[in-house]
Formats: C-alpha cells, structure tokens, sequence
C-alpha cells in the first residue's frame, strides 16, 4: 500500500537541502510528490553520506521547466527512480523513466512498495537494475545501495579530488587463518580476521538482545576504532571538515570523536569498507565462547579505557592490549562508543551502537551483548566509529 500523507503534511515537508551543481558527476532523483514523507529521508541520507544528489528542487525558476529536467537528466551519472504506486501515476515521473531508458544512462529503481508496473515500462525496466526495499532489512538495503551507486558521484567534498584518486576495495589473498591481520591499503588500518561460523549473540537478561545463534560469513574487523590521524587524511582528501576538537584537542594516535553515523559511513564508503552490523560487531568482540567481556566473563577495570582510569579524555588506540577480543580486536569495548551499521529498531529513527566509552563506568556499559541508540546525525565526544571489509570487497 502506498504511503499516505495529507495536503498539510505535505506543505510541511521541506526539501531536506539544496541540490547540486550540475557541474560534477552526479546522481538523478525521480520520485512522486506524494512520497516526499519516504524519499526526502532517503536523499538526504545520501547527500549527508556525499554523495552528490540532484532532485527537483534544483530547477532554475527562469527555465522551461520540461527543459530543465531533460537538460539536467540528460547530464546526470546516474539515474534512481523510486518506484511506487504513486510514482507510477504520475506522468513525469514515467516520462524522466522513458527518457533515461532512451539515452542509456546508468540506472537504478527502488521500490519503495510492491507496485504494479504499466505494461510498456514493465518491459522496459526489466533488464535494468533494480532493488526491492520492501523486502530487505534497512541496513540491508543501505549496504545494498551504497555498494549499486557509482564512486564518482561521491564528490559533494572531493571538487579538489580526480575521480582516479578514489581507492578501490581492498584485495585479499585467498585462505586467511585465525590470527591473521592484514592492511587496508586505502587507509593503512590493521585488520583482524573473524572466520566464518555460527556463534551466540545476545543475553537472557537483555529484552533488546535475546539470546539466539547467528550465523556470518568470514569478514575483517579494523583492530582499532578509526584514529584521528586516519580521519585528519580523509578529511584532507575529501575536502571536508574535520569535526569540533574535543577539550584535549587532536591527537594522532586517539580515536576519532564528534563523528555522525554519516561521517562515518562516508568514511568507510571511501576507503573500501563498511560499518559493522551489530551482529559482526558483537562476534568480533565476544568470539564463539559466548563472552560477557572480549576478555572473558570477569569485570577487570584495567582491561579497557572507561572512567575508572581514562583522566577524562579517550587513550591511544590498543592501548590495552590484555583487553584484545579472541580475535585480537582491540578497544571492543571502552576508549569510544561505536556506530554500527544497524537501525536500532524498526522505528528507524535512531542508529545502533556498541562498546562503552572513556566517560563510563563498568561493567554493565562494557558487556559485549550491550546495545546503545543515538540519532544519525548526532556527534560527541565519546563516539567513534571501526569499519568491516568482507573478503568478496565492500
């Protein structure tokens, strides 16, 4: 069923941010009006993630309107559709579609809903791809997204940056062992390696968090949380900003802090990675021996960076080397919270996160089946951020 929002609703809706100069590479959105409520959220979790985003607001008032948007689209790198019951009534919508189908552009359609396709765009659009958002998990669906959306799009803070400076996926030799670590050669991050296989996730006592065996495939974890200094580069290379210092200022070897979900998501974009979901988080951080504490099941203060000991201020990442998770992850919990991949719940309002911080004490903030919630776009200065690389590339 579509969704549904009144005339009121709708003037409420603000566009969420000013499209893009048409002077880069660049996505192109086409939507409905009436799903203004479902796409603008989406757009701007894009834009805000930068990636490049051109939609309807960027239309010059002194133009044709049919002719700007032919122009515009025409001139795009890639073409998203979304894909309802109301974009398909609507004619503009169905005419940018003929239109970016009749020039060959790059293009994806999400289906907000299941939606019935009229018979000549139903023929059409089949051979082109597609992603059903109905039927996928929300981080699901984002991975799913940011790995279909072409790197050269990503460039709302590169205008310093030639496309051919964007790195590639990391490659990894085949048969890694337990033990193994291996270098990100986008960033310079150690990784560890977390084989494949089931391990118990959650705790009796957690109602967010049941008990319950998971099953994952092999991945790396970054050993560390992301360093200043890792994302003092990134921020260099993009041309973005770094974030407000906290009271002790910026030092190299510390975890990176005052970072949103979509800093940090445009981060792992770049360098050829991902966020970890909540599920590789906790197997990185409690192993298959069903662990309170990547240490083991006892509370050791001096295993981790929390209030007890921090002086205020985060500590040197892996600076607690006892406290290493049996895959040899360091800082799983303590030093920074740390964002995950993962909607909290199915509010989607609220992104996960795991591990404790300098400004905590323990042991309830350290356990390794512990969730935590914040908003997407909040920043502090106990949050942080590690990234995942599966071995088949982000």
């Amino acid at each position: 069923m579509a969704h549904k929002i009144t005339t009121q609703e709708e003037n409420i809706l603000q566009p969420p941010f000013k499209a893009c100069p048409t002077d880069e590479p660049y996505v192109f959105v086409s939507y409905a009006h009436k799903d203004k409520a479902l796409v603008y959220p989406e757009i701007e979790r894009l834009h805000n993630a930068g990636y490049r985003i051109w939609y309807d607001q960027g239309i010059k008032p002194t133009k044709d309107w049919a002719a700007n948007i032919e122009e515009v689209l025409k001139g795009c790198t890639f073409f998203v559709v979304y894909i309802s019951p109301n974009s398909m009534e609507s004619e503009n919508v169905k005419d940018e579609v003929h239109l970016a189908i009749n020039t060959k552009m790059q293009y994806l359609a999400i289906h907000l809903h299941k939606t019935t396709l009229p018979d000549g765009l139903n023929m059409r659009m089949s051979r082109f791809q597609a992603i059903l958002k109905y039927d996928l998990t929300p981080e699901s669906y984002w991975l799913k997204l940011l790995d279909t959306l072409p790197l050269t799009t990503y460039a709302s803070h590169v205008s310093t940056t030639s496309v051919s400076a964007v790195p590639p996926p990391p490659v990894f030799s085949p048969a890694p062992q337990l033990g193994d670590i291996k270098i990100n050669p986008n960033d310079g991050a150690k990784m560890v390696y977390v084989p494949a296989g089931p391990f118990t996730m959650g705790d009796i006592d957690i109602n967010d968090n049941p008990v319950r065996t998971m099953e994952l495939p092999a991945y790396w974890v970054y050993q560390t949380p992301v360093t200043v200094a890792q994302y003092h580069t990134f921020c260099q290379a993009t041309g973005r900003d770094m974030p407000p210092a906290p009271l002790w200022g910026w030092l190299d070897t510390h975890p990176i802090v005052n970072v949103s979900w979509y800093d940090a998501t445009a981060y792992a974009t770049l360098v050829g990675a991902t966020l970890p979901t909540e599920t590789e988080w906790e197997k990185a951080a409690r192993g298959i021996d069903n662990r309170d504490y990547p240490w083991g099941n006892e509370w050791v203060a001096d295993m981790c960076i929390s209030r007890d000991n921090s002086g205020g201020m985060t500590g040197p990442v892996g600076s607690k080397p006892a406290g290493a998770s049996p895959y040899g992850a360091l800082d799983m919990v303590g030093n920074v919270w740390q964002w995950c991949a993962d909607w909290y719940d199915n509010a989607q309002t609220m992104h996960s996160l795991r591990g404790g911080s300098w400004d905590h004490s323990g042991p309830w903030n350290f356990w390794t089946y512990g969730r935590n919630k914040l908003d997407s776009a909040a920043r502090d200065i106990s949050l942080g951020f590690r990234c995942v690389v599966h071995p088949s590339g982000p």
